[in-house]
């Protein structure tokens, strides 16, 4: 974890323990909540994403969506917030990934096994698809491991939701080769399709 201006601040009832990663629209950071120290994801979104009409209704949409809730292979989302002042943010707080984030993992040259990792993401993503449910983001930032090194889908939805704000803002980074072509650019299960095909082609 990296040390940034949000480690040891509270964001509501949670405790920012230090940063996972850097995406181009939010912060990932490990966290903790208040009442039991029960580890958590946060993700939190500066301007302009914070100061955006409709951004917090839309996260809370996504938070209230339970049809996700009976899905293995996916990490949930359990609060959105948002903390006022001289830089507002909006976060998400979301379940843990204990085994870490598949970029930790590759960076420290452990890189998981792929037709395991893959075949796994496949079916959780037939699953959300059944249910109507779109990731929209598929791509080596959005898959962690839980404890027992099985992989994890986070951030749900998050994407469709930024680029509402700053359609190119989100891509903005390493990522770029997860993009689907422009007639696939509107989230669908086809997006999360082509994400997984590129991820496998990249593990």
């Amino acid at each position: 974890m990296q040390v940034d201006q949000l480690t040891g601040t509270t964001l509501g009832r949670y405790q920012v323990r230090g940063r996972l990663q850097l995406l181009p629209y939010a912060a990932v950071h490990r966290g903790a909540a208040g009442a039991d120290g029960r580890p958590v994801l946060i993700w939190t979104f500066g301007e302009p994403y914070s100061g955006a009409m409709g951004f917090l209704e839309a996260l809370q949409r996504l938070a209230g969506d339970r049809r996700a809730e009976s899905i293995a292979g996916l990490a949930h989302t359990l609060e959105i917030g948002s903390q006022d002042g001289a830089s507002p943010l909006v976060y998400l707080v979301g379940e843990d990934a204990p085994g870490g984030f598949l970029v930790g993992l590759l960076q420290r040259g452990k890189a998981p096994g792929v037709l395991a990792t893959v075949g796994a993401l496949a079916t959780t993503l037939d699953q959300m698809h059944e249910e109507g449910i779109v990731h929209g983001d598929v791509q080596r930032a959005t898959v962690a491991f839980d404890t027992g090194g099985r992989p994890l889908l986070v951030g749900t939805g998050i994407r469709t939701v930024v680029t509402r704000v700053s359609p190119e803002a989100a891509w903005l980074d390493a990522t770029r080769g997860f993009r689907p072509p422009g007639r696939l650019a509107e989230p669908g299960a086809a997006t999360d399709r082509y994400g997984l095909a590129a991820l496998a082609y990249y593990l």
